[in-house]
């Protein structure tokens, strides 16, 4: 996913200003006059960073680093209308799901950040509920969730904060973006 980022930074100079301007406020205000900040207490302001945290779920919606999951139904049940057996096989497309349309509107196969500012209501606890869902869809629920993603996000974070806050990212002149197929 790193790499993906710094691709989708390198050919957006306008939200890498944007998070260049919410890093160094950032940096400024726990490195300079809090320099006895603890690592845990670092990480935890930097989690708070909204402009970073949405850069972060708009990279993992378009380039999940899973493209496909797949469960066996333990038994009889309806997903979405369609009556699945016992012992089915079931596979989620992450791409197919993460670009839907239907969910994410017209825009769906675009890098737009800003689709993930704003959209908690904080009176509306099923709508937080379905938001937090769909940010955590690349590192699953439930029994089988990804153990690490605390982890992975925090040092993807933390990472790319150091990235962006100390250097301009371009791609070299005369290279093609990367495009993946799905």
């Amino acid at each position: 996913a790193m790499s993906w980022a710094l691709q989708l930074i390198s050919l957006s100079p306008s939200y890498e200003r944007k998070l260049s301007c919410e890093l160094n406020e950032f940096y400024l205000r726990y490195n300079v006059q809090n320099s006895s900040i603890t690592v845990r207490e670092h990480l935890q302001n930097l989690d708070k960073l909204p402009l970073l945290h949405a850069f972060l779920q708009e990279t993992l919606r378009l380039y999940s680093p899973v493209q496909a999951s797949s469960r066996v139904a333990v038994e009889r049940d309806t997903i979405d209308g369609f009556h699945v057996d016992g012992g089915t096989i079931c596979t989620l497309q992450m791409a197919a799901f993460l670009r839907s349309k239907s969910i994410w509107g017209e825009d769906s196969d675009y890098f737009r950040p800003e689709r993930w500012i704003g959209r908690e209501d904080p009176q509306n606890t099923s709508r937080r509920v379905e938001i937090e869902l769909m940010s955590t869809i690349p590192f699953f629920l439930g029994d089988r969730t990804c153990l690490g993603r605390r982890f992975a996000i925090l040092e993807f974070k933390a990472i790319l904060a150091q990235l962006i806050h100390n250097f301009n990212i371009r791609i070299f002149p005369g290279c093609e973006p990367i495009r993946r197929s799905f």
